[in-house]
């Protein structure tokens, strides 16, 4: 193997590690699923303007069947499956939701358009410090532990949404991981 296929290979994991980071795993979107919706706003075509990401993508979103139909593309090809997502509304955030097709579960991602650009917030350490001294009884909120430390939720429901909505505002909490700036 070259070095330039193992930089590839690195890039590539780095990618795919930070994109994970962003997202919050769920196990179960319990009812949650259905009281979701779509956000007319994100319909359109974006760009992503992410600094320092290694491809320049685009994203195709259209509202189908009750659910946005994501068409992702770099260099001209689609590079994700196209999985249900929908918008799941917290208090005053939204949420992506894709729900794998196979499980109950799926992930969650924080986002917001201000100005023509959508930004995507991953979670840092704080939130989860945030959630344990804050919510200490409760069982559905979980955080892996190890080198990369993933949030996850067991079922997604009522008391968790009101967590979610409760998160306090600012970069202590939510970092920006993607931005995507909507093509005129």
């Amino acid at each position: 193997m070259n070095i330039a296929s193992l930089t590839k290979k690195i890039v590539a994991l780095a990618v795919a590690v930070v994109g994970l980071a962003a997202c919050i795993s769920v196990d179960d979107f319990g009812s949650m699923w259905a009281n979701m919706t779509t956000d007319s706003d994100i319909a359109g075509q974006w760009t992503d303007t992410t600094v320092g990401a290694s491809k320049q993508g685009t994203a195709t979103v259209t509202i189908k069947d009750g659910s946005y139909d994501i068409i992702s593309m770099h260099d001209g090809k689609p590079d994700a499956p196209n999985n249900p997502v929908r918008t799941l509304t917290a208090g005053p955030y939204k949420f992506f939701a894709e729900k794998n097709p196979t499980t109950k579960g799926g992930n969650i991602a924080r986002y917001e358009i201000q100005d023509g650009k959508l930004v995507i917030y991953g979670t840092t350490d704080a939130v989860w410090e945030y959630v344990s001294k804050n919510y200490p009884k409760q069982k559905n909120m979980t955080m892996s532990e190890g080198l990369m430390q993933i949030m996850s939720i067991k079922v997604l429901d009522d008391e968790v949404v009101k967590i979610l909505s409760e998160i306090p505002p600012g970069d202590v909490y939510w970092r920006a991981d993607m931005t995507f700036t909507k093509n005129k």
